[in-house]
């Protein structure tokens, strides 16, 4: 039987009279047009706020702007980026190019009913050993936004059971899997597109794709690597 959310009190009515005990289930505010819903090569779906990356402690400042660049003026939206792929491309990680991505036009679409919390994962401990490398590794994300700008955000900070969509929004997960279980790779969402769904950020699916043979190599060596440590 379907459910709506109660306007006033952000709680799920039915039809039927709810069985006793069983507790409403409450949602959360949906994504802003920022946030990043991530698919990752662990067939999870990761919830990346704009928030979280669109700030100066993640700006990239180094030569790394001029080998986004390039693969931005050539034209690439998504990529998964070797080494040495191309001449100066030195990195070797997603490129996500929001700004290459046609935005849908503004619908007008009703408020999110009050009483849904706002999305809050816990921050980080800054020791984490996935915050350290100084380079990007080869999940990591460079995003350039639609100002322009090139972020910079490592795999431990999206891809953590803090920012599981399964955990802080099932019912858009299972939006979100409609789509990608149709093949959709990168798409941006906006609520009202489709009943029932609210807006959805951008949807990135990484997952979906062809990763390079020689970063797979890299990717063996590397686990090879790091269980000789571990030995």
């Amino acid at each position: 039987m379907a459910s709506s959310i109660d306007a006033s009190s952000g709680t799920s009515s039915n039809s039927q009279s709810p069985v006793e005990g069983e507790q409403p289930l409450l949602r959360t505010l949906p994504p802003t047009s920022e946030d990043l819903l991530i698919l990752a090569r662990d067939d999870e779906f990761y919830w990346l706020q704009g928030a979280a990356y669109m700030d100066d402690q993640h700006r990239i400042e180094t030569s790394m702007i001029g080998q986004a660049r390039e693969l931005v003026h050539q034209g690439v939206v998504l990529a998964d980026i070797p080494v040495g792929s191309i001449p100066g491309v030195g990195c070797m990680c997603y490129l996500v190019n929001l700004g290459g991505l046609r935005r849908p036009p503004v619908r007008s679409t009703p408020a999110p009913p009050t009483g849904r919390a706002a999305f809050k994962p816990p921050p980080l401990d800054p020791a984490d050993p996935g915050l350290q490398e100084p380079a990007p590794g080869i999940d990591d994300l460079v995003i350039r936004g639609r100002n322009w700008t090139l972020y910079w955000v490592r795999k431990a900070e999206y891809q953590r059971d803090a920012c599981r969509l399964d955990v802080a929004e099932p019912i858009l997960e299972e939006q979100l899997r409609l789509l990608t279980n149709q093949g959709v790779v990168l798409a941006d969402v906006p609520g009202g597109s489709l009943p029932g769904v609210d807006d959805m950020g951008c949807l990135v699916n990484l997952n979906a794709i062809h990763r390079p043979e020689a970063k797979e190599e890299f990717a063996r060596m590397r686990a090879t690597h790091q269980e000789g440590k571990h030995s």
